[in-house]
């Protein structure tokens, strides 16, 4: 599909739709596109299943700005040196990105997916806060702590 909704393909309504590391990779306009799209081809009752970086996601960017030059250019498969690069040039001190989560702050930092468009996607933290203040009549569940998945599970229903 396109960056940007609609999907001309998709003209019925469905019970579920699920997006699983999505929207952990859209910036704020196409995600609140594509949730406000697929929350209209859902039927009465239908639910959005999506998935979004969290407090981990910073953790992560700790670590990895703290690697050394020499173990990121090391990284050889699927260019994750090249783009362990640009997301530790791209993403602010993670410090800031933790205040900015703990103020419900959606976060986007392009860094450049092969193929796609940079002002579309990078990487993207969206706390609860965030899906309270623009998707609270729709938002059944925000659950950070869900087995075997590594990222926020949010649960939206039409």
């Amino acid at each position: 599909n396109q960056p940007a909704p609609p999907i001309h393909e998709l003209q019925e309504c469905f019970d579920l739709i699920y997006a699983y590391s999505v929207f952990s990779h859209l910036s704020e306009k196409y995600a609140r596109a594509w949730i406000d799209y697929l929350l209209t081809l859902l039927r009465p009752d239908g639910h959005m299943v999506i998935t979004t970086r969290d407090e981990r996601f910073i953790t992560d960017l700790i670590r990895i700005k703290a690697q050394s030059d020499e173990f990121i250019n090391s990284q050889k498969t699927a260019g994750a040196g090249k783009y362990l690069e640009r997301l530790r040039q791209a993403a602010p001190d993670p410090a800031i990105i933790r205040h900015r989560f703990e103020a419900g702050e959606f976060q986007f930092f392009p860094v450049g997916h092969d193929g796609l468009i940079e002002e579309c996607t990078g990487e993207t933290i969206i706390p609860k806060p965030y899906f309270e203040a623009y998707y609270g009549q729709s938002l059944v569940r925000f659950d950070q702590d869900v087995p075997n998945v590594d990222q926020s599970v949010v649960v939206l229903r039409k």
